[in-house]
């Protein structure tokens, strides 16, 4: 970028047959009861910037997955 900054999305998965964004997952190291704000704000962040409209939190010690929220158009989970 122009002004030094960037970011390291962990993970995009894509469409093998057209290559088209489906999800960014981000890893996160520590545990979680819920996620923090700050980290759903980043994986939204990340999902607009390749275009997709799913982001996943991975949680080192979390089963199941949740629903965490909807922004625009990128739905969230972990």
């Amino acid at each position: 970028h122009e002004d030094g900054l960037s970011c390291h999305i962990d993970l995009v998965a894509y469409n093998a047959g057209d290559m088209r964004p489906l999800a960014v997952l981000d890893t996160k190291y520590q545990s979680a009861e819920k996620p923090k704000e700050s980290d759903i704000y980043q994986v939204v962040a990340y999902a607009e910037a390749v275009g997709c409209h799913t982001a996943v939190l991975i949680y080192p010690e979390r089963q199941g997955v949740w629903s965490i929220a909807k922004f625009g158009n990128v739905s969230v989970f972990g």
